[in-house]
């Protein structure tokens, strides 16, 4: 979690000015962690385990320090690029791959091949799909 933590809190942010509540990694964290939570709302889980805990599993397993609503994690994510994402996606599959986690040399994405394993991180296919060149 602590690089998706680093590389999420690198994603654009055009906000200025005093209303800005919430940091983008925090909404960035919490689109990921609500695949974790048995509920629709992220929001309302985060506050039932935080009345019944104490503390939630955004601030402990995300690190997250502020908790937006569904509503507030999909107003700040829209003006992000897909291709802003791309790093943390590459990196989660180096390591997928470093404990021996994938199973065929090309992943697949949506029907399509990503990343050739036996080209190392020549990132051939993301390039096509528009994200960083393989010199970058």
């Amino acid at each position: 979690m602590e690089y998706a933590y680093h590389v999420l809190s690198d994603l654009p942010d055009d906000r200025t000015g005093k209303n800005i509540v919430y940091m983008i990694v925090d909404a960035a964290l919490g689109a990921f962690a609500v695949f974790f939570t048995q509920s629709p709302s992220f929001l309302d889980f985060q506050r039932t385990m935080a009345l019944a805990k104490g503390i939630s599993n955004a601030a402990t397993l995300f690190g997250m320090r502020g908790i937006p609503c569904d509503n507030q994690i999909r107003n700040l994510l829209d003006g992000v690029p897909p291709n802003a994402l791309f790093e943390l996606f590459v990196g989660v599959l180096g390591e997928l791959n470093r404990y021996g986690l994938q199973r065929q040399n090309v992943v697949g994405f949506m029907g399509r091949g990503v990343i050739d394993d036996d080209v190392g991180h020549d990132f051939w296919q993301l390039q096509r799909l528009g994200g960083p060149s393989p010199q970058s």
